[in-house]
């Protein structure tokens, strides 16, 4: 399976659909996914490394607590992010980072995402890899 992801439609939310062949490539892809929609996913070399480290009691939970700590440290931050990195993402822990550089304030041509949700969130193990499904609160 390759990987990727897409935008999902929604009446009042914004989805992500990402997919690779290992749980790790899934959580990079809807990281990656979610940060584009954001407008802060950046080209360039990157200054230093936020480290991502978050458990839960499943792999859905999982997700939706990856994905709120990457928009709490782009927040509080205030970053482009150039790169993620995926070391693990297993049942119950995921461990990576954030490659970024600085923002300053920066303006930026995204959608804000106030938070990932549990709204039809789906994260599962499927024939040819993984597959995750998750809305964005906007």
């Amino acid at each position: 399976m390759q990987e990727g992801w897409e935008a999902l439609e929604h009446t009042a939310d914004v989805g992500i659909r990402a997919w690779g062949p290992t749980p790790a490539s899934c959580f990079r892809q809807a990281a990656k996914g979610t940060i584009e929609l954001t407008g802060v996913w950046a080209e360039g070399v990157a200054t230093t490394r936020l480290a991502l480290d978050v458990g839960a009691p499943d792999v859905a939970a999982l997700m939706v607590d990856w994905l709120e700590e990457i928009l709490y440290l782009i927040d509080m931050n205030d970053v482009f992010v150039v790169d993620v990195e995926v070391e693990h993402a297993v049942t119950d822990s995921a461990r990576g980072a954030l490659a970024v550089r600085p923002r300053a304030g920066a303006p930026t041509d995204g959608t804000h995402v106030k938070a990932a949700t549990y709204h039809r969130l789906v994260v599962e193990e499927r024939e040819n890899g993984w597959v995750a499904e998750v809305y964005l609160d906007v």
